[in-house]
């Protein structure tokens, strides 16, 4: 079966590694798939990539001056989670591979296919699967909702959006309505928690909706003795490691401030305290962690930092005793079963893929979502149950073992793509004059496709909707822009006119340090000078005549002296 997966990455991020690792899965079965990127990082020959598009006119600069004016610089203090304004878009239906394609499996594709470029896709009569990572295809851009119900609805008064005149996510959620209300596409998701959402969405409560969990190479992702991998990262082996960490910390759904607020409560158990204090806890986080909110728990800080090693992430699973997934929103979260394929139990608020693999007091501790407290109960009892951990650890690692090996999610993808297709093909084998017709004109569009390959245009049309608004939206995002970058090249005039006032000061200090310098080495000179010239004197005097008659009375007088005290 050829299966085409649509990215924007290959590798990089959450959802990009998990496209790879269903593509991975999918050719150990013997799959013929093939990822499809706009942006490729890394060397497998499976994976193809778009060329680098840039149309350099004022299109561009429209959506650009949307994105970051209407969007990321007028956002309110609700979410920091990405808002992606969904074009331009890159029309990929007319490539071979597409073409070619039995079975096209769409992943997370921001700035990869706008609302339009997607209904071609849908348009190819062709069985689609689309693979939700985030909120983002069913709400008006955000790509998860911050506890907003809106996308159930029209996403009218975006509470993520400061300055919303033109309504811009409801007419983004209405296009879409519009563009994929007749494609007959299938919704898989990696969590329940995730199905329910999609479920109650105005935009595909009426779509089939399947949950087939993410996987993760048991082999790369097993765990070492804890003495072992707690020595490789440098701490003590009677050391308890809590572990966190995400790729960015300061992302306000990843639940960091939550986390940190349940860590001060654990410091309010007496006993917690007295580890601490004894330096027998450690906190170890890989990602980038909130440098200066950390500085308030007196708890020692490992920073391994942000890695994309198999072998790294292993090592620091391994060491930890327990993993802190404290995120508010979440699809999956890939750290929640790496960790456990490492036999180090989890922590995690009851969201996105926590309750389908966490079972609590087996392989971890499900805590309601938010409640700080609970969290830090459930830390302390690990502390004070290392054995209990330790077993809890060893479930978790024998659950991803049967549930999410690579070939266990190929084989649910396969059974669903074989469902999808022998459905499709019962459908042309009702209408077989209309199969021929189409087959011609996939023939000739293949012919096309290989013509032009190497220079897929980017798409710049729009939605119905948006286009009615688009001319003032554009104008109001690129004045706004215009502005901004008035304010950024003052800023750097300000900042010029700082550097150059105090360059001008430094080197009037410099200057009058030379001058110092130069009268200290005067100084110097002519001391040396003296002293050189005493040197002399003294030693034209103590070769005079007079010196040294002087040096012979002095003998003279001492030896007298000798004498008259009786010495002789």
């Amino acid at each position: 079966m050829k299966i085409a997966h649509v990215n924007t990455y290959d590798i990089q991020g959450g959802a990009a590694r998990g496209a790879y690792r269903l593509h991975q899965g999918l050719r150990r079965l013997g799959q013929d798939s093939l990822m499809l990127v706009k942006h490729k990082h890394s060397t497998d020959p499976t994976v193809h990539s778009i060329p680098n598009l840039n149309i350099n006119n004022i299109n561009e600069y429209q959506f650009e001056a949307i994105q970051n004016s209407y969007i990321n610089r007028n956002r309110t203090t609700v979410s920091n989670t990405l808002f992606s304004f969904p074009y331009p878009g890159i029309d990929i239906s007319k490539h071979q591979e597409i073409l070619n394609a039995d079975i096209i499996n769409l992943h997370w594709i921001a700035y990869f296919q706008s609302s339009l470029t997607l209904k071609k896709v849908f348009s190819l009569s062709k069985p689609v699967v689309w693979k939700f990572p985030d909120m983002w295809p069913f709400t008006g851009g955000c790509h998860y909702s911050a506890g907003c119900d809106k996308y159930k609805k029209d996403c009218v008064k975006c509470p993520q959006l400061t300055d919303d005149t033109y309504n811009l996510p409801a007419i983004l959620l209405k296009d879409k309505l519009e563009l994929w209300s007749d494609s007959n596409l299938t919704i898989v998701t990696p969590s329940h928690w995730m199905a329910e959402n999609i479920k109650q969405s105005t935009l595909f409560k009426n779509n089939r909706i399947e949950v087939i969990p993410n996987s993760l190479d048991t082999n790369a992702f097993f765990p070492l003795s804890k003495a072992e991998a707690k020595n490789i990262i440098g701490v003590n082996q009677n050391d308890f490691i809590i572990l966190f960490g995400a790729h960015t910390c300061y992302e306000k759904r990843k639940g960091f401030a939550e986390l940190l607020t349940a860590l001060h409560h654990c410091l309010d158990n007496n006993y917690f305290y007295k580890l601490v204090s004894e330096n027998k806890i450690k906190l170890v986080c890989f990602g980038y962690p909130p440098a200066e909110a950390m500085e308030s728990i007196p708890i020692p800080l490992l920073t391994v930092g942000f890695t994309d090693s198999d072998q790294k992430l292993q090592e620091v699973y391994s060491a930890a005793d327990i993993f802190i997934q404290p995120a508010l929103e979440e699809n999956f979260g890939f750290t929640t079963i790496e960790s456990m394929s490492c036999s180090t139990p989890v922590i995690g608020f009851d969201v996105g893929v926590v309750p389908d693999v966490v079972k609590d007091g087996i392989t971890g501790k499900i805590i309601p979502v938010g409640d700080t407290h609970k969290m830090a109960e459930a830390i302390i009892e690990c502390v004070l149950s290392p054995q209990h951990c330790k077993l809890m650890g060893e479930n978790s690692r024998k659950l991803v073992e049967e549930e999410y090996p690579l070939t266990v999610q190929a084989k649910r993808y396969i059974e669903l793509y074989e469902d999808l297709v022998n459905s499709h093909n019962k459908l042309l084998l009702q209408f077989a004059d209309k199969t021929i017709n189409k087959s011609s004109d996939k023939t000739n569009t293949k012919v096309n496709a290989n013509q032009e390959l190497a220079t897929i245009p980017l798409d710049i049309e729009l939605g119905n909707n948006l286009n009615l608004i688009f001319d003032k939206l554009a104008l109001k995002a690129l004045l706004a822009e215009c502005n901004h970058q008035k304010q950024s090249i003052q800023e750097l005039r300000n900042n010029l006119h700082n550097s150059q006032s105090q360059l001008e000061k430094t080197q009037a200090e410099l200057h009058q340090t030379h001058a110092e310098l130069h009268q200290i080495h005067t100084e110097l000179h002519q001391t040396q000078a003296e002293l050189y010239q005493v040197k002399i004197d003294i030693t034209a005097m103590e070769s005079s005549k007079f010196w040294k008659l002087r040096q012979i009375w002095f003998q003279l007088k001492a030896h007298l002296k000798l004498f008259h005290n009786g010495s002789f």
